[in-house]
């Protein structure tokens, strides 16, 4: 139960040290998801909050780290907490509904959460196994995200005096908690909180996180504020029409935009854009407006179909389902054919499953206490028979027709489990069936395969255009984790696609591109993620991309698996992003189309455009770590040299076939006579 705010519509007199408040509902009627924190609740608005109380044993979990880093009681820190209990209350503007005693456990344990993740956001070697925000990734983003809400905020005064009675940074003497802020702040709002800003603001008076990036771009003493006498202006567009010109500024300071009426020359600093900015301004733009004027799953925001199975389930997360049910029949008949064929008695492969099974368990970020031993080890077993059988059946059609199977008498069927076992919540660890399949010694029946080939031989008959025929000889996957993973590893990126930091997250479209005289070329690889620049040819070679029905299921979760367990090597990641950026708008697929690109069997240009648009959506990426660095500068590069532009515009208007280019010529001899004809007349009347 949450603590009942009283002065929710009541006006409120702001005390000087009030500096957090719930946002004003004009406000958060525009977008409520970018005011409420998605997994952690910080200081007493959200406490108690239903959605958020899966974090609370990860907030013990790190109090009992930080105190025995602190070397101080918890009595201590309680009596001190104590002490400031009414100013820590006047910070609110709302008035909670707690004891002293829950208030004063609340602020502490918030505290040591918040304390012990700027620690191990920049110290990794604090980062225990056990700690599920760092493992998986994902986790990380969303915590992040959550203590930069205005709403959810602890003093920061608490912060830095708790800090203040131990020794807490003695991994690095030196350090203060503005210090690690600006770090922390500084590596994940890179775009906001610049480096080199920690030397030139006094952070002192920081009344909270969000105060904090306030603070990053408060007016410099050449940024006075002046009564405007009117409050608009023209836009981009009728500037532009109107001769202005934009220029990157070099001022990392957001607020330095500066108009030189003598060149007609607009500088503006860059500003980057990416999945969070919305969260991050708005919060911000809240902390402004009250005081001076009075990462959501992927599956929920976005498309929830593109994750949940339509016909089986594998694994333990969607297991029991009721729409599901019908295929476990179909599994037992498996099971039974598995055994036949493998002469192994069931009682050695359930002996094989339960000594694996808590290392199973553990592949899976939830528990499943609901599930027994029995009930795991035999779902474990129905489920890896069902996979090794379906396998055999499509590489050896002589197994399937010992007895009559309605998955392979029923080709739409067996679509759509192709489709349900590429999903990310639909897995088994693939150690499970390789080690079941290698106990039954069925490879006899199939001329010694193994499990990756055929996995490999069943993905590349089911995804044809991302799983090559060449690839099982290049590529390691002795590592492969699960199905999603086996699809993720047939992509990885050539030794050649190195990543690096990215400079601008943007380029301008196919569309732009082709107008500034860019040729586009077929590439010959079969990793489409190999995507080339020759900056002196002006060519762009990109491998061919088959856009069918089930792309967006196949991105989807490739996506997913890699925001959930890498927080660098996002290559599949990186790819969405770079393809978004080149196709934004129907007629840039159209040119890729009739070079053969994208191969589109939707049939729909804009349909690819809008599904890249979409899959950038929540799109997470490392700008640090992009696999296309190189391509985007060197697009920027060349596009922004007007002579390609030029000869690229006379080329397309005068010489795109040969009417228009005996037009032409035969324009320019008419000028060229006439100038004869002209000074001839001239000549003759001197």
């Amino acid at each position: 139960m949450e603590p009942r705010s009283f002065s929710s519509n009541s006006a409120i007199a702001f005390s000087g040290t009030c500096c957090i408040y719930e946002v004003p509902e004009r406000l958060r009627e525009l977008n409520e998801k970018a005011y409420t924190p998605r997994v952690v609740s910080i200081g007493p608005i959200h406490h108690g909050n239903e959605k958020l109380k899966a974090m609370q044993d990860h907030k013990i979990m790190y109090l009992q780290e930080f105190l025995a880093r602190t070397g101080v009681s918890v009595e201590i820190f309680f009596e001190f907490i104590e002490e400031k209990e009414t100013i820590l209350r006047n910070c609110y503007a709302e008035t909670f509904e707690f004891s002293s005693e829950d208030f004063i456990k609340m602020i502490l344990m918030d505290a040591a959460f918040v304390i012990m993740f700027l620690l191990k956001c920049k110290y990794t070697e604090l980062r225990g196994s056990r700690d599920n925000i760092f493992y998986p990734p994902y986790k990380t983003v969303e915590v992040r995200l959550d203590i930069c809400l205005l709403e959810n905020q602890l003093p920061f005064f608490i912060l830095e005096e708790l800090c203040g009675l131990s020794p807490v940074f003695g991994i690095s003497p030196k350090a203060t908690l503005i210090e690690l802020t600006h770090w922390f702040f500084s590596h994940e709002w890179g775009s906001w909180a610049v480096g080199e800003f920690l030397e030139k603001i006094d952070f002192s008076e920081a009344k909270h996180l969000v105060d904090f990036l306030t603070i990053y771009h408060q007016p410099t003493e050449q940024q006075q504020y002046e009564e405007p006498e009117v409050i608009t202006a023209p836009s981009i567009k009728e500037l532009h029409q109107a001769g202005v010109k934009f220029v990157l500024s070099s001022s990392k300071h957001l607020l330095d935009i500066k108009f030189d009426k003598n060149k007609r020359v607009l500088e503006i600093p860059q500003l980057q854009f990416v999945d969070d900015s919305e969260i991050f301004s708005t919060n911000k733009m809240v902390c402004g407006d009250v005081l001076f004027s009075s990462k959501v799953s992927l599956k929920i925001i976005l498309n929830g179909k593109a994750y949940t199975p339509q016909v089986i389930s594998i694994g333990p997360l969607h297991y029991g389902k009721g729409e599901l049910i019908e295929m476990e029949e179909h599994k037992i008949l498996d099971l039974r054919e598995f055994l036949e064929l493998s002469k192994v008695r069931v009682r050695d492969f359930i002996a094989a499953i339960a000594e694996s099974e808590t290392r199973l368990r553990s592949c899976y970020a939830e528990t499943f206490d609901k599930l027994s031993k029995e009930e795991f080890v035999e779902m474990v077993l129905l489920d890896c028979s069902f996979l090794t059988m379906l396998f055999l059946k499509a590489l050896s059609p002589g197994i399937q027709i010992r007895n009559i199977d309605r998955i392979f008498n029923k080709p739409w069927m067996l679509d759509e489990i192709s489709i349900d076992l590429c999903l990310l919540e639909n897995q088994l660890p693939f150690f499970i069936v390789e080690d079941l399949f290698n106990l039954s010694k069925i490879q006899h029946h199939c001329e010694e395969y193994s499990m990756i080939e055929l996995t490999y031989a069943f993905l590349l008959a089911a995804w044809q255009s991302w799983v090559a025929e060449e690839i099982l000889e290049q590529i390691n996957l002795l590592k492969v984790e699960h199905f999603v993973d086996f699809l993720r590893i047939c992509q990885q990126p050539a030794q050649e696609m190195q990543p690096k930091k990215l400079a601008n997250l943007t380029t301008p479209s196919v569309a732009e591109l082709h107008r500034a005289g860019i040729k586009f070329k077929l590439g010959s690889s079969i990793n489409p993620l190999l995507i080339k620049f020759d900056d002196n040819k002006g060519t762009l070679e990109i491998p061919q991309l088959k856009i069918g029905d089930h792309a967006e299921i196949l991105f989807r979760n490739l996506q997913a698996f890699e925001q959930c367990n890498y927080d660098a090597n996002k290559y599949v990641c990186n790819y969405i992003t770079m393809l978004s950026l080149l196709v934004p708008d129907a007629k840039d697929v159209e040119i890729l189309v009739k070079e053969g690109i994208i191969e589109n069997w939707l049939h729909d240009n804009d349909a690819v455009s809008r599904l890249f648009r979409n899959l950038s959506k929540e799109n997470v990426i490392n700008v640090n770590n992009f696999y296309f660095s190189g391509v985007v500068e060197d697009l920027n590069k060349y596009y922004s040299k007007r002579v390609h532009k030029w000869k690229a515009a006379l080329k397309q208007k005068y010489f795109r076939n040969p009417w228009t280019l005996i037009s032409a010529v035969a324009a320019a001899v008419l000028v060229i006579l006439t100038i004869i004809q002209t000074v001839c007349s001239i000549i003759q009347v001197v």
